[in-house]
Protein backbone atom coordinates (compact mmCIF):
# COMPACT_ATOMS: atom_id res chain seq x y z
CA UNK A 1 0.00 0.00 0.00
CA UNK A 2 1.15 3.53 -0.78
CA UNK A 3 0.22 6.64 1.18
CA UNK A 4 -0.18 10.18 -0.03
CA UNK A 5 -0.88 13.57 1.50
CA UNK A 6 -1.79 16.48 -0.74
CA UNK A 7 -1.60 19.51 1.52
CA UNK A 8 -2.61 23.14 1.13
CA UNK A 9 -1.46 24.70 4.37
CA UNK A 10 -0.39 28.00 5.87
CA UNK A 11 3.26 27.41 4.86
CA UNK A 12 2.69 27.46 1.11
CA UNK A 13 -0.90 28.53 0.42
CA UNK A 14 -2.12 31.85 1.81
CA UNK A 15 -5.47 32.29 3.57
CA UNK A 16 -7.16 33.66 0.44
CA UNK A 17 -6.02 30.61 -1.51
CA UNK A 18 -7.16 28.19 1.19
CA UNK A 19 -10.55 29.91 1.33
CA UNK A 20 -10.87 29.52 -2.44
CA UNK A 21 -10.47 25.75 -2.29
CA UNK A 22 -11.98 24.98 1.12
CA UNK A 23 -14.96 22.70 1.36
CA UNK A 24 -18.07 24.63 2.37
CA UNK A 25 -20.12 21.71 3.68
CA UNK A 26 -20.06 18.07 4.67
CA UNK A 27 -21.96 17.35 1.45
CA UNK A 28 -19.14 18.82 -0.66
CA UNK A 29 -16.54 16.77 1.25
CA UNK A 30 -18.68 13.64 0.85
CA UNK A 31 -19.06 14.26 -2.90
CA UNK A 32 -15.32 14.87 -3.32
CA UNK A 33 -14.35 11.73 -1.41
CA UNK A 34 -16.85 9.57 -3.29
CA UNK A 35 -15.40 10.83 -6.59
CA UNK A 36 -11.85 10.14 -5.44
CA UNK A 37 -12.53 6.64 -4.19
CA UNK A 38 -14.42 5.74 -7.35
CA UNK A 39 -10.99 5.36 -8.99
CA UNK A 40 -9.46 1.88 -8.56
CA UNK A 41 -6.06 3.28 -7.59
CA UNK A 42 -7.44 5.29 -4.63
CA UNK A 43 -8.24 2.71 -1.96
CA UNK A 44 -9.24 5.10 0.85
CA UNK A 45 -9.28 8.85 1.43
CA UNK A 46 -10.24 11.50 3.92
CA UNK A 47 -10.04 15.31 4.08
CA UNK A 48 -8.85 17.61 6.84
CA UNK A 49 -10.57 20.95 6.22
CA UNK A 50 -9.64 23.67 8.74
CA UNK A 51 -8.83 27.37 8.52
CA UNK A 52 -5.10 26.60 8.40
CA UNK A 53 -5.08 23.58 6.13
CA UNK A 54 -6.88 21.54 3.55
CA UNK A 55 -5.27 18.13 3.36
CA UNK A 56 -6.30 15.12 1.36
CA UNK A 57 -4.92 11.90 2.80
CA UNK A 58 -5.10 8.74 0.73
CA UNK A 59 -4.13 5.10 0.76
CA UNK A 60 -3.31 4.36 -2.87
CA UNK A 61 -2.11 1.84 -5.41
CA UNK A 62 -0.56 4.60 -7.55
CA UNK A 63 0.61 7.89 -6.06
CA UNK A 64 1.24 9.58 -9.43
CA UNK A 65 -2.32 9.00 -10.64
CA UNK A 66 -3.74 9.82 -7.21
CA UNK A 67 -1.95 13.18 -7.06
CA UNK A 68 -3.28 14.27 -10.45
CA UNK A 69 -6.78 12.99 -9.67
CA UNK A 70 -6.87 14.83 -6.32
CA UNK A 71 -5.86 18.11 -7.99
CA UNK A 72 -8.04 17.56 -11.06
CA UNK A 73 -11.24 16.96 -9.14
CA UNK A 74 -10.44 19.78 -6.70
CA UNK A 75 -9.86 22.12 -9.64
CA UNK A 76 -13.15 21.14 -11.22
CA UNK A 77 -15.16 21.43 -7.98
CA UNK A 78 -13.70 24.80 -6.94
CA UNK A 79 -12.88 26.37 -10.33
CA UNK A 80 -9.30 26.79 -9.10
CA UNK A 81 -6.74 26.70 -11.88
CA UNK A 82 -4.89 23.36 -11.95
CA UNK A 83 -1.51 25.07 -12.50
CA UNK A 84 -2.12 27.37 -9.53
CA UNK A 85 -2.96 24.35 -7.37
CA UNK A 86 0.38 22.79 -8.34
CA UNK A 87 2.17 25.98 -7.26
CA UNK A 88 0.64 26.08 -3.76
CA UNK A 89 0.46 22.38 -2.92
CA UNK A 90 2.75 20.25 -0.82
CA UNK A 91 2.72 16.67 -2.13
CA UNK A 92 4.05 13.99 0.20
CA UNK A 93 4.32 10.30 -0.49
CA UNK A 94 4.74 7.14 1.56
CA UNK A 95 7.23 7.66 4.44
CA UNK A 96 7.11 11.47 4.09
CA UNK A 97 3.29 11.35 4.06
CA UNK A 98 3.18 9.27 7.24
CA UNK A 99 5.68 11.56 9.00
CA UNK A 100 3.61 14.58 7.97
CA UNK A 101 0.40 13.04 9.33
CA UNK A 102 2.13 12.31 12.65
CA UNK A 103 3.43 15.91 12.81
CA UNK A 104 -0.01 17.35 12.03
CA UNK A 105 -1.85 15.18 14.57
CA UNK A 106 0.79 15.97 17.21
CA UNK A 107 0.35 19.72 16.47
CA UNK A 108 4.02 20.03 15.57
CA UNK A 109 3.04 21.26 12.10
CA UNK A 110 0.59 23.88 13.33
CA UNK A 111 0.69 27.63 12.96
CA UNK A 112 0.79 27.67 16.76
CA UNK A 113 2.85 24.66 17.85
CA UNK A 114 1.06 22.71 20.54
CA UNK A 115 -2.44 23.99 19.78
CA UNK A 116 -4.83 21.37 21.06
CA UNK A 117 -7.61 21.36 18.46
CA UNK A 118 -5.91 19.62 15.53
CA UNK A 119 -5.87 16.11 17.02
CA UNK A 120 -9.64 16.17 17.46
CA UNK A 121 -10.16 17.75 14.03
CA UNK A 122 -8.19 14.95 12.36
CA UNK A 123 -10.04 12.26 14.32
CA UNK A 124 -13.38 13.85 13.35
CA UNK A 125 -12.34 14.08 9.69
CA UNK A 126 -11.32 10.44 9.64
CA UNK A 127 -14.54 9.36 11.38
CA UNK A 128 -16.61 11.32 8.86
CA UNK A 129 -14.88 9.51 6.00
CA UNK A 130 -15.10 6.16 7.74
CA UNK A 131 -18.83 6.64 8.35
CA UNK A 132 -19.27 7.53 4.67
CA UNK A 133 -17.35 4.51 3.42
CA UNK A 134 -14.31 6.30 1.96
CA UNK A 135 -11.82 5.40 4.70
CA UNK A 136 -11.17 2.11 6.41
CA UNK A 137 -8.52 -0.13 7.91
CA UNK A 138 -5.50 1.24 5.98
CA UNK A 139 -5.96 4.84 7.09
CA UNK A 140 -7.39 3.82 10.46
CA UNK A 141 -4.07 2.18 11.28
CA UNK A 142 -2.16 5.37 10.38
CA UNK A 143 -4.49 7.65 12.34
CA UNK A 144 -4.52 5.34 15.37
CA UNK A 145 -0.74 5.36 15.57
CA UNK A 146 -0.62 9.12 14.92
CA UNK A 147 -3.02 9.76 17.81
CA UNK A 148 -0.90 7.54 20.08
CA UNK A 149 2.17 9.48 18.96
CA UNK A 150 0.41 12.79 19.72
CA UNK A 151 -0.37 11.58 23.23
CA UNK A 152 3.26 10.57 23.70
CA UNK A 153 4.43 13.99 22.45
CA UNK A 154 2.13 15.72 24.95
CA UNK A 155 3.29 13.44 27.79
CA UNK A 156 7.02 13.52 27.02
CA UNK A 157 7.32 17.25 26.39
CA UNK A 158 6.03 20.50 27.82
CA UNK A 159 4.00 21.14 24.66
CA UNK A 160 0.66 20.87 26.49
CA UNK A 161 1.77 22.47 29.75
CA UNK A 162 0.09 25.73 28.78
CA UNK A 163 -2.82 24.85 26.49
CA UNK A 164 -2.92 27.31 23.62
CA UNK A 165 -4.85 28.02 20.48
CA UNK A 166 -4.56 30.51 17.68
CA UNK A 167 -7.37 32.48 19.34
CA UNK A 168 -5.53 32.65 22.66
CA UNK A 169 -2.38 33.88 20.90
CA UNK A 170 -4.43 36.55 19.10
CA UNK A 171 -6.01 37.73 22.37
CA UNK A 172 -2.60 37.87 24.06
CA UNK A 173 -1.21 39.95 21.20
CA UNK A 174 -4.25 42.25 21.28
CA UNK A 175 -3.68 42.75 25.00
CA UNK A 176 -0.05 43.73 24.32
CA UNK A 177 -1.18 46.11 21.56
CA UNK A 178 -3.74 47.71 23.90
CA UNK A 179 -1.18 48.35 26.67
CA UNK A 180 -2.26 45.38 28.77
CA UNK A 181 -5.98 46.03 29.02
CA UNK A 182 -8.88 44.75 26.96
CA UNK A 183 -11.53 46.08 29.33
CA UNK A 184 -14.54 47.45 27.52
CA UNK A 185 -13.69 45.52 24.35
CA UNK A 186 -16.33 43.30 22.77
CA UNK A 187 -16.23 40.70 19.99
Amino acid sequence: MNYQVVSFNYKKCDLEGREKISFRSDDSIREYLKLLTSFDFIVEAFVINTCNRIEIIAATRDNFSTYHTILGILSKMTSANFSWLEEVVLNLEDKDAIEHIFSVVSSLDSLVIGEAQITGQVKDAFKFSYDNGTAGKELNRVISYAVKCAAEVRNATNISQNPISIASVAVAQAQVNMNGSLSGMTG
